[in-house]
């Protein structure tokens, strides 16, 4: 079985992890943080769909 999981890019990534339970129902699953103490990806639980956030980061 093949799976397909979306990883969505936002700024401000506590913003974003904050938004999807309130709207989506979703749960945070695993969540890691940057050296700097910033949210640099999470995984939330969306209905059994594991979509992944990440922060969007400038070279």
């Amino acid at each position: 079985m093949t799976v397909i999981t979306p990883r969505l890019t936002v700024s401000g990534g506590k913003d974003a992890r904050d938004f999807s339970p309130r709207t989506l129902g979703a749960e945070v699953v695993e969540r890691g943080n940057g050296a700097d103490g910033r949210i640099s990806h999470a995984m939330v639980d969306v209905g059994g769909a594991n979509p992944f956030l990440s922060r969007e980061y400038s070279l």
